[in-house]
């Protein structure tokens, strides 16, 4: 079954925490784990992934906090699941051809990487902004 990892949906509640708060604002990792219930250390891998991707940035000092780096418009679901995961692939052999042992007897390539299209142009177009408008109807 598909399905979104614990890790990529804390990234998409931190950052919609994130795109919610006013420009200059900042918020610290403890406050979001605490007001969302997350593990303060799970919360802080998660951050570093999303530091080292571009994502966001963190101003330091008691007032400080984390800050997107991008408007909530250029931030994908895409863009958060690849920035802690890797590149996206529905099957591993779409990534690496060597990653399967079954490659030269296979009859699904094809029809993985349809799917594979499908879903990521999927995840491309949700964007923080729009998950916000979908919250808040």
């Amino acid at each position: 079954m598909l399905q979104i990892s614990k890790q990529v949906d804390y990234a998409v509640q931190f950052l919609l925490s994130l795109s919610n708060m006013k420009e200059g604002s900042y918020l610290s990792a403890r406050e979001c784990a605490e007001s969302h219930g997350f593990s303060f250390l799970f919360l802080q891998k998660i951050i570093t992934k999303l530091r080292h991707s571009g994502l966001v940035a963190a101003k330091k000092g008691v007032s400080g906090g984390y800050y997107l780096c991008k408007t909530p418009e250029q931030i994908s679901l895409k863009s958060i699941v690849e920035s802690l995961e890797g590149e996206y692939a529905v099957v591993p052999c779409l990534q690496q051809i060597s990653a399967c042992k079954m490659a030269k007897m296979c009859k699904t390539p094809s029809l993985y990487a349809v799917i594979q299209q499908d879903i990521s142009a999927t995840i491309e177009k949700y964007t923080l902004a729009h998950m916000n408008s979908m919250m808040n109807k």
